[in-house]
C-alpha cells in the first residue's frame, strides 16, 4: 500500500501483497526484483510521469474531502511545520526525476532492510 501520506516521526515503504501459499516467494520475488531494478538504474520518463499523475490524483482526491484537509493542517502544526507546505506538494510532486527516484532507491531499497512479515490465511 502506498500512500502520499508521510510519516512525521521516521519512515516506512509499505506493500501489501496477496498470493496463495503456493506463489508467495513466486511473488515476493518478483517485488523484489522490481526494487532491484529501481536500485540498478534509472526509471523511463513515462514511468515516472504516470507515478506522478498518480500521486497527484490521489493527494487532490483526498484533500476533497474537509475532514482530510483538517487532519493535514493539524498534522502540520502539530510537528511545526507550516500550512505553506501543503500548498507547495504537488510542486514536490512534480520535482521528483529519475535521480531522486535512483537515490532514495539506492538507500532504502537494500535487502538489510528489508522487513517481511506474512500474515497466514486459514481456509474457511
Amino acid at each position: 500500500v502506498a500512500s502520499h501520506r508521510r510519516r512525521a516521526l521516521g519512515g516506512a515503504f509499505c506493500i501489501y501483497l496477496s498470493a496463495a501459499n503456493q506463489k508467495r516467494q513466486l511473488a515476493l520475488g518478483g517485488l523484489k526484483d522490481q526494487f532491484a531494478q529501481l536500485t540498478a538504474g534509472p526509471i523511463s520518463q513515462q514511468e515516472i510521469n504516470e507515478a506522478k499523475r498518480l500521486a497527484s490524483g490521489a493527494y487532490l482526491i483526498a484533500m476533497q474531502r474537509c475532514r482530510r484537509e483538517v487532519l493535514e493542517v493539524g498534522e502540520r502544526v502539530l510537528f511545526g511545520q507550516s500550512v505553506y507546505e501543503i500548498r507547495n506538494y504537488l510542486k514536490k510532486i512534480e520535482a521528483v526525476d529519475a535521480k531522486v527516484i535512483s537515490d532514495v532507491a539506492q538507500k532504502y531499497f537494500t535487502p538489510e532492510l528489508w522487513v517481511e512479515a506474512v500474515v497466514p490465511v486459514s481456509a474457511p
